[in-house]
């Protein structure tokens, strides 16, 4: 063995990252990497570059493998693939067009009889996600109460982050995992439902159709089409939801109707169902029903004609002219056969004048106004006025009417808010008058007689009306 200066020749190994990397024996080197290792993360179907270039000459040997699998040696492709191509003896390895599966490690080797030294890459490749909910059938029928699970997949790199919205409200997120519950399904939840996947290469969606059967749900009510004292055309409507379609049966005091005037309509997801009464008589009053059938079960609406009036209806303007006075104006509609007899006007300030001590918080207490006709007209439309007076001086006030006649009392109109003048600026023409004055006016100018009277009273029960 040879020496040096009395110590013996040994072989010394330097690998510097990024450098060189090489060895003496006996006066030879052995090949060194001019490339580091590497983290390549590169884009669906981009062309990869593997680089390794080294010092080697002669006859050292480069082969390539991928995930342990030899590819190339030397110049030569082992593994027949046409995206695959040898450069320079294999100093390059070059992918076209990488996919999915061919991410791992790509490793080059420099092979010489004393000892191979290896290089190695680490490909990961980004993909846009790609989603598919765990069904084979994307319509889905469920009943109403029901609990629902529905779960999906997504695949892509990096992992994407998964989420359940609604299509047509994609703003509000469901679900923030790859699973939707629902537990008590209501008719409401029916709709296009979204898995969404999504990381920094994209978005994909996969959608699904839930829809849902429930019981008939119904609404009935009135509407006359004509108020005058020749003919009044009475129809009477019921609303049906339901899904699956509903048979509906009308009935009058508990006896199907087979030769009433019926018609039938649809309206979005609403069937419109009509009950027509030509000219409404005594003979037409009683309690009408609808009853809406389907295989999920019934649901049934009522509805009570008599001749008592219509609910009225206030026509004033919300803001008086006076500061201690309110003209009130209003109609109201009754049967030609049954004239209105009594009508009361309620009233209280909710909202405290200039002259009011009390709070503004404490809404005064209700007046209750009796109007009592002596005889009634011929009409059965009328409209009429009412002068309250002893009024706060810009003060706010609610006021709700109702009507009677032989067949009973109306319902109570729809509460109504007015408010006295602030000053004296505005004319005060009525504040003269010393009581509360009446007019009425019937549709044929008919005059009809009535007198006021009023009843100051703190416990009206308003709700018994």
């Amino acid at each position: 063995m040879t020496t040096l200066k009395g110590h013996s020749l040994y072989k010394v190994l330097l690998i510097i990252a990024g450098a060189k990397v090489y060895s003496t024996d006996g006066g030879q080197d052995l090949p060194a990497f001019l490339t580091s290792p590497q983290q390549i993360k590169a884009k669906l179907g981009e062309d990869l570059h593997l680089p390794c270039q080294t010092s080697a000459t002669g006859s050292a040997v480069i082969t390539w493998s991928w995930n342990g699998r030899l590819l190339s040696a030397g110049s030569m492709k082992v593994y027949e693939d046409d995206r695959i191509e040898v450069v320079d003896d294999g100093r390059e390895l070059l992918v076209r067009g990488i996919k999915r599966a061919d991410r791992g490690e790509y490793s080059c080797t420099v092979n010489l009889k004393l000892e191979p030294v290896s290089l190695s890459h680490q490909v990961e490749v980004f993909v846009k996600p790609s989603v598919s909910i765990n069904l084979k059938e994307k319509i889905v029928n469920v009943e109403e109460g029901s609990k629902i699970e529905f779960g999906c997949s997504a695949k892509g790199f990096p992992k994407p982050q998964v989420h359940w919205v609604l299509k047509s409200m994609p703003g509000k997120v469901l679900s923030k995992v790859s699973t939707l519950i629902l537990n008590h399904v209501e008719p409401e939840n029916a709709g296009e439902y979204l898995c969404v996947a999504s990381n920094s290469e994209g978005r994909s969606e996969d959608g699904l159709q839930i829809n849902v059967f429930y019981k008939p749900r119904t609404q009935l009510y009135r509407k006359s089409s004509s108020r005058h004292s020749f003919s009044t055309v009475t129809v009477l409507t019921c609303r049906v939801d339901s899904d699956p379609s509903a048979k509906v049966i009308w009935s009058k005091d508990g006896f199907i109707m087979s030769k009433a005037i019926l018609n039938s309509k649809k309206e979005g997801k609403l069937e419109i169902h009509s009950l027509t009464i030509p000219s409404m008589s005594d003979s037409d009053y009683g309690n009408y029903s609808c009853l809406a059938k389907n295989n999920l079960g019934t649901a049934a609406d009522s509805i009570i004609l008599s001749g008592s009036p219509d609910q009225p209806q206030i026509m004033s303007n919300t803001q008086g002219f006076s500061t201690n006075t309110y003209k009130l104006e209003w109609k109201v509609w009754s049967p030609r056969s049954f004239p209105i007899l009594n009508q009361s006007i309620l009233y209280r300030r909710i909202r405290k004048g200039s002259t009011s001590a009390l709070s503004a918080e404490e809404p005064g207490s209700w007046f209750n106004l009796a109007l009592i006709s002596d005889g009634g007209g011929p009409d059965s439309s009328s409209t009429y006025s009412m002068v309250l007076t002893g009024l706060d001086i810009g003060a706010e006030y609610e006021v709700r009417l109702r009507a009677m006649n032989r067949q009973g009392w109306s319902g109570l109109s729809e509460s109504f808010l007015f408010n006295t003048a602030s000053s004296s600026f505005h004319l005060d023409s009525l504040s003269s008058l010393s009581g509360r004055q009446l007019t009425s006016r019937s549709t044929q100018n008919t005059p009809v007689a009535l007198s006021a009277m009023l009843i100051v009273s703190a416990i009206v029960d308003m709700q018994r009306h």
